[in-house]
């Protein structure tokens, strides 16, 4: 897969994203709530280049295959 098919992949899963170079944000789906559902004020940072996923507030990471069962 091309970093274009990996970004349209992503958009599908996660609705709304935001492109800068080679990341992608998207809300974080692994951040854990109020049982309020998804935390839409944190961002789950992924890197389309290397294929890895970063989330500052829960620490979440890993590869992004992992994101896609």
């Amino acid at each position: 897969m091309n970093k274009v098919q990996i970004t349209n992949l992503i958009r599908k899963k996660f609705g709304n994203i935001k492109k800068t170079g080679d990341e992608v944000q998207v809300c974080c789906p692994l951040c854990p709530t109020l049982g309020q559902g998804i935390d839409k004020k944190y961002k789950l940072y992924i890197n389309v280049a290397k294929r890895v996923f970063n989330c500052f507030r829960c620490q979440s990471k890993g590869v992004l295959s992992s994101l896609f069962p």
